[in-house]
């Protein structure tokens, strides 16, 4: 047989921290929380296209050295990839302003 434990053991208290600790958590009542994928501000997303647009002025330079290379088959097509990113770069930062 068991004996009775007193009230005095301890384990009360324990299960009622373990409840304030629940309770103390700050858990939103809906689930709308902030997005990461989304900029918090003009200033924010206007600095995601201008760095996109960067990104694809680099892309668009390292295509025009490869034309330059003696064994690229289609010379051609490398520069049209070169000049669209450098388009699609002028208009995102036509974008951006």
């Amino acid at each position: 047989m068991r004996a009775r434990q007193s009230e005095g053991d301890g384990r009360a208290a324990r299960r009622g921290a373990r409840l304030r600790a629940f309770k103390s958590l700050d858990l939103p009542t809906t689930l709308e929380t902030p997005r990461a994928d989304r900029a918090s501000g003009y200033g924010e997303a206007r600095a995601a296209v201008m760095s996109a647009a960067g990104l694809y002025l680099v892309g668009a330079a390292l295509t025009a050295t490869a034309v330059l290379l003696p064994h690229v088959g289609s010379p051609a097509g490398v520069a049209a990839v070169g000049v669209t990113a450098t388009i699609t770069a002028l208009l995102l930062l036509i974008a951006a302003k």
